[in-house]
Protein backbone atom coordinates (compact mmCIF):
# COMPACT_ATOMS: atom_id res chain seq x y z
CA UNK A 1 0.00 0.00 0.00
CA UNK A 2 1.46 3.14 -1.07
CA UNK A 3 1.97 5.87 1.76
CA UNK A 4 0.16 9.56 1.92
CA UNK A 5 2.74 12.09 1.27
CA UNK A 6 2.51 15.60 2.91
CA UNK A 7 1.86 18.74 1.52
CA UNK A 8 5.32 20.55 -0.04
CA UNK A 9 7.07 22.56 2.66
CA UNK A 10 6.30 26.16 3.56
CA UNK A 11 8.54 29.11 2.08
CA UNK A 12 11.62 29.01 5.25
CA UNK A 13 11.17 25.25 6.20
CA UNK A 14 13.16 22.42 4.58
CA UNK A 15 11.41 19.30 2.89
CA UNK A 16 9.60 16.95 4.58
CA UNK A 17 11.51 13.71 6.22
CA UNK A 18 9.93 10.48 6.88
CA UNK A 19 10.99 7.40 8.88
CA UNK A 20 9.38 4.28 10.23
CA UNK A 21 8.39 4.41 13.90
CA UNK A 22 8.76 1.71 16.12
CA UNK A 23 6.96 3.71 19.46
CA UNK A 24 4.03 4.65 17.74
CA UNK A 25 2.83 0.98 16.75
CA UNK A 26 3.73 -0.22 20.23
CA UNK A 27 1.50 2.82 21.84
CA UNK A 28 -1.84 1.79 18.95
CA UNK A 29 -0.76 -1.77 20.33
CA UNK A 30 -1.67 -0.75 24.41
CA UNK A 31 -5.00 1.08 23.09
CA UNK A 32 -6.71 -2.12 22.14
CA UNK A 33 -10.05 -3.00 24.02
CA UNK A 34 -12.68 -1.15 22.57
CA UNK A 35 -12.77 1.64 24.97
CA UNK A 36 -12.92 5.21 23.68
CA UNK A 37 -9.72 6.93 24.45
CA UNK A 38 -8.88 10.20 25.30
CA UNK A 39 -5.05 11.69 23.35
CA UNK A 40 -3.52 14.85 24.43
CA UNK A 41 -1.58 16.35 21.63
CA UNK A 42 0.98 18.72 22.92
CA UNK A 43 2.22 19.99 19.06
CA UNK A 44 0.23 22.07 16.30
CA UNK A 45 -3.19 20.72 15.04
CA UNK A 46 -2.56 18.29 12.39
CA UNK A 47 -5.86 16.93 10.44
CA UNK A 48 -4.43 13.61 9.33
CA UNK A 49 -3.60 12.70 13.33
CA UNK A 50 -6.81 14.00 14.41
CA UNK A 51 -9.03 11.40 11.60
CA UNK A 52 -5.97 9.07 12.41
CA UNK A 53 -6.98 8.76 16.24
CA UNK A 54 -10.60 9.30 15.50
CA UNK A 55 -10.48 6.32 13.35
CA UNK A 56 -9.82 4.23 16.67
CA UNK A 57 -12.60 6.02 18.46
CA UNK A 58 -10.00 8.09 20.25
CA UNK A 59 -11.11 12.05 20.98
CA UNK A 60 -7.86 13.97 20.25
CA UNK A 61 -7.35 17.79 22.34
CA UNK A 62 -4.87 20.03 20.95
CA UNK A 63 -3.06 21.65 23.31
CA UNK A 64 -0.13 23.26 21.05
CA UNK A 65 2.60 23.93 23.36
CA UNK A 66 4.62 24.38 20.40
CA UNK A 67 3.23 27.48 19.13
CA UNK A 68 2.72 29.50 22.87
CA UNK A 69 6.46 28.63 23.35
CA UNK A 70 8.09 29.46 20.33
CA UNK A 71 5.61 31.50 18.02
CA UNK A 72 6.61 31.04 14.73
CA UNK A 73 9.25 34.47 13.09
CA UNK A 74 9.65 34.88 17.03
CA UNK A 75 12.92 34.87 19.03
CA UNK A 76 11.13 34.15 21.92
CA UNK A 77 12.97 34.31 25.39
CA UNK A 78 13.55 32.50 28.08
CA UNK A 79 10.56 31.97 30.24
CA UNK A 80 10.70 32.51 34.10
CA UNK A 81 9.19 29.31 35.77
CA UNK A 82 6.08 31.36 36.87
CA UNK A 83 5.91 32.19 33.07
CA UNK A 84 6.29 28.73 31.82
CA UNK A 85 3.61 27.33 34.33
CA UNK A 86 1.31 29.93 33.29
CA UNK A 87 1.34 28.87 30.04
CA UNK A 88 0.98 25.13 31.12
CA UNK A 89 -2.19 25.93 33.55
CA UNK A 90 -3.38 28.26 29.72
CA UNK A 91 -3.29 25.43 27.96
CA UNK A 92 -3.45 22.18 29.25
CA UNK A 93 -6.91 20.97 29.73
CA UNK A 94 -8.07 21.19 33.64
CA UNK A 95 -11.45 19.01 33.42
CA UNK A 96 -10.41 15.47 31.76
CA UNK A 97 -8.05 13.22 32.32
CA UNK A 98 -6.12 11.55 29.47
CA UNK A 99 -4.74 7.87 28.17
CA UNK A 100 -1.99 9.15 25.50
CA UNK A 101 0.30 12.46 25.04
CA UNK A 102 1.88 13.27 22.39
CA UNK A 103 4.84 14.93 22.96
CA UNK A 104 6.85 15.11 19.90
CA UNK A 105 10.51 16.49 20.01
CA UNK A 106 9.28 19.26 22.70
CA UNK A 107 11.30 18.01 25.45
CA UNK A 108 14.04 18.98 22.95
CA UNK A 109 13.63 22.24 23.42
CA UNK A 110 13.30 22.43 27.28
CA UNK A 111 15.84 23.11 29.74
CA UNK A 112 15.80 20.24 32.33
CA UNK A 113 13.92 21.82 35.35
CA UNK A 114 10.81 23.11 32.34
CA UNK A 115 10.96 19.34 31.66
CA UNK A 116 10.21 18.42 35.28
CA UNK A 117 7.79 21.00 35.88
CA UNK A 118 6.00 19.82 32.60
CA UNK A 119 5.84 16.30 33.82
CA UNK A 120 4.28 17.22 37.24
CA UNK A 121 1.30 19.10 35.27
CA UNK A 122 0.94 15.88 32.47
CA UNK A 123 1.04 13.71 35.63
CA UNK A 124 -2.15 15.54 37.03
CA UNK A 125 -3.92 14.86 33.86
CA UNK A 126 -2.91 11.31 33.70
CA UNK A 127 -4.27 8.15 35.47
CA UNK A 128 -2.05 5.12 36.05
CA UNK A 129 -1.05 3.74 32.89
CA UNK A 130 -1.27 6.25 30.56
CA UNK A 131 1.45 6.79 27.66
CA UNK A 132 3.72 9.49 26.77
CA UNK A 133 5.41 9.57 23.20
CA UNK A 134 8.70 11.52 23.38
CA UNK A 135 10.89 12.04 20.54
CA UNK A 136 14.66 12.79 21.68
CA UNK A 137 17.72 13.81 18.89
CA UNK A 138 21.16 12.49 19.58
CA UNK A 139 22.40 15.06 17.40
CA UNK A 140 24.81 17.88 18.28
CA UNK A 141 21.67 20.32 16.20
CA UNK A 142 18.82 20.60 15.88
CA UNK A 143 16.48 22.83 14.25
CA UNK A 144 15.63 26.45 15.71
CA UNK A 145 12.10 25.26 17.03
CA UNK A 146 10.26 22.34 17.46
CA UNK A 147 9.33 20.06 14.18
CA UNK A 148 5.29 19.49 12.90
CA UNK A 149 4.65 15.55 12.97
CA UNK A 150 2.32 14.03 10.88
CA UNK A 151 1.15 9.72 11.24
CA UNK A 152 1.16 8.36 7.37
CA UNK A 153 0.00 5.41 9.12
CA UNK A 154 0.92 2.83 12.29
CA UNK A 155 4.17 2.38 11.42
CA UNK A 156 5.29 5.55 9.99
CA UNK A 157 5.84 9.43 10.58
CA UNK A 158 6.52 12.42 8.77
CA UNK A 159 8.02 15.29 10.35
CA UNK A 160 8.39 18.95 8.53
CA UNK A 161 11.25 21.48 10.02
CA UNK A 162 9.75 24.70 9.70
CA UNK A 163 12.73 26.70 9.92
CA UNK A 164 16.84 26.68 8.26
CA UNK A 165 17.87 27.66 11.82
CA UNK A 166 19.92 25.49 14.38
CA UNK A 167 20.48 25.58 18.05
CA UNK A 168 22.71 22.92 20.03
CA UNK A 169 21.14 20.24 20.62
CA UNK A 170 21.09 19.20 24.48
CA UNK A 171 20.96 15.47 23.39
CA UNK A 172 19.44 14.34 26.59
CA UNK A 173 20.22 10.54 27.92
CA UNK A 174 17.95 7.95 29.27
CA UNK A 175 19.09 8.94 33.17
CA UNK A 176 18.14 12.62 32.93
CA UNK A 177 14.74 11.92 31.56
CA UNK A 178 14.30 9.53 34.31
CA UNK A 179 15.02 12.49 36.78
CA UNK A 180 13.25 14.66 34.50
CA UNK A 181 10.28 12.53 34.31
CA UNK A 182 9.73 11.11 37.82
CA UNK A 183 5.93 10.56 37.34
CA UNK A 184 6.40 8.09 34.13
CA UNK A 185 8.62 5.44 33.70
CA UNK A 186 10.09 4.06 30.18
CA UNK A 187 7.99 1.31 28.93
CA UNK A 188 10.07 1.02 25.73
CA UNK A 189 12.92 3.14 23.86
CA UNK A 190 14.32 2.59 20.19
CA UNK A 191 17.45 4.31 19.07
CA UNK A 192 16.56 5.11 15.33
CA UNK A 193 18.90 5.77 12.37
CA UNK A 194 18.16 9.19 11.79
CA UNK A 195 19.49 10.19 15.22
CA UNK A 196 16.09 10.31 16.53
CA UNK A 197 15.63 8.56 19.72
CA UNK A 198 12.02 7.31 20.71
CA UNK A 199 10.32 6.54 24.33
CA UNK A 200 7.20 5.50 25.24
CA UNK A 201 6.54 6.37 28.77
CA UNK A 202 3.88 5.20 31.51
CA UNK A 203 2.54 7.12 34.00
CA UNK A 204 3.31 5.51 37.22
CA UNK A 205 1.08 3.89 39.72
CA UNK A 206 0.22 6.76 42.44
Amino acid sequence: MSLLRPSPPASGSEPSREHQSLALPLLLGQLGGGLRRRVLDLGPAVGANVAFFANRSCRVHIADLQQSLFPSGEAKPALSSEAFEAVLRADLPTAETFDVILAWDLLNYLEDSRIRLLSRHLAQRCPPGSLLLVLISNRKEIPDRPSRFEILDQDHLVYEIETTLRRDGPQYKEALLHRCLPEFEVESTFLLRNGIQEYLFARRSI
